[in-house]
């Protein structure tokens, strides 16, 4: 926090004193202690301009002469009308939403499990039965639909304070003492690294997304609908089938990657990056670069997703695993990545996802990244990805495939 040569003098003839706070804003705990003393200043600023009037003889409230109260004229059937007009939009669309996932789940998702003619061979009829399954909507229906609504009544302020003070005689000034000036200190490279660092999570993120529902489609979706068994039979070795899920997802990972990957980067030329300071290298090199980066680690995610998924009793319980399988490994990456100050050293930088951080960083800032560590990465990532597959092969293998266990 530096002060100007003239702050005192400006402070004492009532005008207003500039400060300068110097913040490196890519540290968290730098921005955090710079909102502190910025809030302390600003409560410090009101409280010597109010002392300022004050002196004068001057009611602080004479800066603020004028408070509008609005009165509603309407009739309580009309202000009812315009806030249903809202309020009833929400509830029609929760009438839906609350009781949506029962609702498919209790009869779609029992006839693809094959628990529906479990149903229908009991001594009930098919009334009886879509009753139940009908209450029990319901009631998720009904207990969704428990909303609180808070109203919020705001009033407006037309205030003329800095020229009542002029009439006076008093420059505006004197009830703001001091002017905080906030400068960035942090280095173009760190701007780029916090920049970076978003743009990168993106990609990590889509890995895991461009090939979830298809890997799970695949494995626990053919379990569960009772097809898995004609593969089963036919002449091949379990790993066989299962390279062939996996190459399928490989596929779609892959592709999803390619858009995510050009269409960001492409997206980001033609934003006012430089403006602001953040230089980064977009260009088609940098964006083929970062593409041989991420396409590999779509071997590895894909062949865990598809044992994941075998590990799995039914397509439900496989994307539930799957959420903590996409969520675990990349916000810890991410969480490491970021308390090491966006910068990994030692055998970190050989993890997978780590290391794609770290070199992706590199593309984005300088335009390359190095080679051997690059090729051990894939070397890694490909050794994983053949361990995980050969398990999943294992258990595809296994007699507990085909059971609910």
């Amino acid at each position: 926090l530096v002060a100007d040569d003239d702050y005192a003098e400006r402070f004492k003839a009532g005008r207003m004193a500039i400060l300068q706070l110097y913040v490196d804003r890519s540290k968290r705990d730098k921005r955090r202690a710079a909102t502190e003393i910025g809030t302390k200043i600003n409560a410090y600023n009101l409280q010597v301009g109010q002392s300022r009037l004050l002196a004068m003889g001057i009611p602080p409230a004479s800066v603020r002469p004028i408070k509008v109260d609005i009165a509603d004229t309407s009739s309580a059937n009309r202000r009812v009308q315009s806030f249903a007009f809202y309020a009833l939009y929400i509830f029609v669309f929760g009438t839906f939403v609350s009781s949506l996932s029962i609702a498919v789940d209790t009869s779609a998702g029992e006839r693809e499990r094959k628990s529906l003619q479990t149903l229908l061979v009991q001594p009930v009829s098919p009334l009886e039965i879509i009753m139940g399954k009908w209450m029990i909507a319901v009631t998720f229906g009904m207990s969704g639909m428990v909303i609180s609504i808070i109203g919020t009544m705001t009033g407006l302020m037309f205030a003329h304070g800095q020229s009542r003070l002029l009439a006076m005689g008093i420059p505006p000034a004197s009830v703001r003492p001091i002017k905080v000036d906030i400068a960035d200190t942090s280095s173009a490279n760190r701007r780029v690294q916090s920049f970076a660092f978003y743009a990168l999570y993106i990609f990590v993120f889509g890995t895991f997304v461009s090939s979830l529902s298809i890997a799970v489609d695949t494995s626990a979706g053919e379990r569960e609908r009772k097809s898995l068994q004609t593969l089963l039979v036919q002449p091949v070795s379990p790993l066989e089938i299962i390279m062939g899920k996996w190459m399928i997802a490989v596929t779609f990972g892959m592709s999803g990657m390619v858009i995510s990957i050009i269409g960001t980067m492409t997206g980001l030329m033609f934003a006012p990056l430089d403006v602001v300071g953040i230089p980064l290298h977009l260009n088609l090199s940098s964006q083929l670069l970062m593409l041989s980066l991420f396409l590999p680690l779509c071997l590895l995610t894909s062949s865990v997703q598809i044992l994941v998924s075998f590990l799995a009793k039914t397509f439900k319980e496989a994307m539930q695993y799957q959420q903590m399988v996409m969520m675990f490994p990349v916000i810890g990456a991410v969480l490491v990545f970021a308390f090491n100050d966006f910068h990994v050293e030692g055998t970190l930088t050989y993890v997978p996802i780590l290391s794609q951080l770290q070199m992706g960083q590199s593309v984005l800032i300088s335009g390359s990244y190095p080679t051997g560590l690059f090729a051990l990465s894939v070397s890694i990532i490909v050794g994983l990805a053949a361990v995980v597959l050969i398990v999943a092969s294992k258990r595809l293998g296994s007699e507990k495939i085909l059971t609910a266990s």
